[in-house]
């Protein structure tokens, strides 16, 4: 999927391994007008999107602003959780999950 979503997008994305999370699929999408990856996750009952905007990119440097003291998260409009996330770059994190939860899948090893 990470082949796939370079060849896409013109950039690499990573696509983590998440304890407990099963990798659904990826699209591109715009982030800002810009091009970004789309990763869906399912994580019990719940749906995780993780966001991966392009480098460089206007929210790709929003979200490394938010992120410069590490992972934090926000409450979304619609009552979901929005978390600038680790990655080895600027991402985010969308789901239902508590923040704790949330956080704790990308602080987790991964494969």
């Amino acid at each position: 999927m990470a082949s796939w979503l370079e060849g896409a997008l013109g950039f690499a994305v990573p696509v983590p391994e998440l304890p407990g999370a099963t990798l659904l699929g990826a699209r591109r999408c715009a982030l800002g007008g810009q091009p970004a990856a789309h990763l869906l996750y399912r994580v019990g009952e719940r749906a995780l999107t993780v966001l991966v905007p392009g480098a460089g990119s206007p929210a790709s440097a929003a979200v490394e602003r938010v992120s410069r003291a590490g992972a934090s998260c926000t409450a979304g409009p619609l009552g979901e959780r929005v978390c600038a996330v680790p990655l080895g770059r600027p991402a985010l994190a969308v789901s239902e999950l508590e923040p704790p939860a949330l956080l704790a899948l990308f602080d987790a090893p991964r494969g």
